[in-house]
């Protein structure tokens, strides 16, 4: 019984370290944030300990970690490879959200350059009625042009574009890794 608990803190430990490791922390941060949760008497010894299986992860600690690394408590119990699977896949989530974030930045960026493009237009029209110089009359004309060109793009269509395509790519690749997948499992279950 004693052997089963130590291979279970071993195992937690494992986990922990592998949780930090994937959300590329140090050992003083996240005793920082534990600290900052509540758990003030932890300590980069202690938690070396816990990561190392020789110490024994309390509830207390495992809540204020499933904090840190944004990963949900019931999901540290899962049996391997499980645990590995959704530790992948919340890594995956973070990724998700952070490239959604940056997303959403970048396309009201966007936006307010093309709701901004017809006044621009408009400012250089007072150039080009002023201006003189051969060369600069064709380059506001060119830029202008483009200005009008960028102001016509349809962001709802090149979205719906986008979408399909990375539909059609991921069923392609889909496609290549589910037989790959099955003769894996076949391989696992004739060892």
């Amino acid at each position: 019984m004693a052997d089963d608990a130590a291979e279970l803190d071993r195992e937690y430990g494992k986990r922990m370290k592998a949780l930090r490791d994937d959300r590329g922390l140090t050992q003083a941060e996240v005793v920082r944030r534990m600290k900052e949760a509540g758990v003030r008497y932890m300590n980069a010894s202690t938690l070396s300990r816990i990561e190392s299986g020789l110490r024994a992860l309390r509830l207390s600690e495992a809540d204020a970690l499933s904090g840190i690394y944004a990963f949900p408590l019931s999901m540290l119990t899962l049996r391997e490879p499980s645990f590995d699977t959704a530790n992948k896949t919340m890594r995956r989530l973070d990724e998700s959200r952070s490239r959604h974030a940056a997303f959403r930045r970048l396309v009201s960026e966007l936006v307010t350059d093309q709701l901004d493009a017809p006044g621009l237009a408009r400012g250089l029209d007072l150039i080009y009625q002023r201006a003189t110089d051969e060369d600069l009359l064709r380059r506001v004309d060119k830029l202008k042009r483009n200005l009008q060109e960028f102001a016509g793009i349809d962001l709802e269509a090149e979205l719906a574009e986008i979408r399909e395509h990375a539909t059609q790519e991921r069923d392609r690749l889909w496609k290549r890794v589910k037989p790959q997948e099955m003769n894996d499992g076949e391989h696992q279950a004739e060892a």
